[in-house]
């Protein structure tokens, strides 16, 4: 999981599901808010502007 209020910085990219090529990274930072599950599922990513995207997804718990 992520702790809350803490700052993160990953590598993003996409797989596509059946030949698993991968597309080009992107360098994401961000902070969180609140603690992020340790196992989440269903993760979407959205871009809603040039600069900001959301990513949402569900717990399994």
């Amino acid at each position: 999981g992520l702790d809350a209020d803490t700052n993160y910085n990953i590598e993003l990219y996409a797989e596509h599901l059946s030949t698993h090529l991968l597309s080009k990274s992107v360098d994401l930072s961000f902070t969180t808010k609140r603690p992020i599950p340790k196992l989440i599922r269903d993760i979407n990513i959205r871009r809603i502007s040039l600069n900001t995207i959301i990513i949402s997804w569900s717990s399994n718990d």
